[in-house]
């Protein structure tokens, strides 16, 4: 058997249609980069009542048996939610690499090849891409301006917006894991970033500009929904390891600040003043814009 290049983990809960036009794009992609059959593709089911005969008759009707072959579907005893079912798939991965999806994700037939390419001398990547409304059938780019890829802007400002644009080194991993939520859900994915920075501040990071990347918003995700998404920082905040960010409290401290004030926790001049200089970065201005005006 030939070593495991790279694992892709998605977590799903029902919604097959989804499922498969992300697993579409996935073959696609790696066709190009010539990475089949060097990978495996993780499915791990969150919905304990959900039957799996459907998914994987639709998996053999729609590609080849090779293809199949490597797809390795696991199921949680409960629903347990998506960042456990995320360490569920981080746990069982072999490859060198990991890239981790959501179920309604989509990436473009060069995600892969480029994404490799970058992995030659960096330790993890993030790529731009579109965020697709689906209800107004609009869609508008992540980033319109260079993000900075360093650990002050990691705690600073939520500038990954989804885990699918991310492809990283397995050996990043060591005790890095999705913080499960509390109560509520959304941040997950900011913190996992968040913690695995802190616990490897040396690694190599790079962005590519080029879109490959698509996040579909609808009504079911979490992080439409900017009260629960801040909440979620809030309660995740004091669930990190002090310890790891010790010399970034003051950061940290100002985060928490901006995050009260939208909350309408704290209306001090200095909460309007961090919650100021969060809401107002360029990229989100310009994103603002773009979303509001011209898609």
């Amino acid at each position: 058997m030939s070593q495991i290049q790279l694992s892709v983990i998605i977590p799903f809960y029902e919604q097959i249609d989804f499922l498969l036009r992300s697993i579409r794009s996935i073959k696609v992609s790696l066709d190009k980069a010539g990475i089949s059959p060097e990978f495996e593709l993780i499915l791990i089911n969150d919905s304990p009542g959900f039957s799996l005969i459907s998914l994987q008759e639709n998996l053999e009707n729609n590609f080849d048996k090779a293809f199949v072959d490597c797809i390795l579907i696991l199921s949680n005893k409960e629903n347990y939610g998506v960042a456990i079912s995320r360490n569920v798939g981080l746990d069982s991965a072999k490859g060198e690499f990991i890239h981790v999806l959501d179920q309604d994700d989509e990436i473009s037939e060069d995600f892969y090849l480029l994404n490799m390419q970058a992995l030659k001398t960096s330790d993890w990547v993030l790529c731009n891409g579109y965020f697709a409304n689906i209800n107004l059938n609009k869609k508008h780019l992540i980033y319109l301006l260079r993000p900075s890829l360093n650990i002050d802007n990691f705690i600073l400002d939520d500038f990954v917006r989804s885990p699918g644009q991310v492809v990283f080194k397995r050996s990043l991993l060591s005790n890095c894991r999705f913080i499960a939520p509390i109560k509520y859900k959304g941040a997950d994915d900011r913190f996992f970033w968040i913690l695995m920075y802190g616990l490897s501040p040396n690694m190599k990071t790079k962005y590519l500009s080029k879109p490959l990347y698509i996040a579909h918003l609808h009504k079911d995700n979490f992080s439409n929904d900017s009260q629960e998404l801040y909440r979620s920082c809030k309660e995740l905040w004091n669930a990190m390891p002090t310890d790891v960010f010790a010399n970034k409290q003051k950061l940290i401290n100002r985060n928490r600040l901006a995050i009260d004030y939208l909350l309408k926790l704290n209306k001090s001049i200095l909460a309007f003043t961090e919650y100021f200089r969060y809401k107002y970065r360029l990229n989100r201005m310009l994103r603002f814009i773009i979303k509001h005006t011209f898609a």
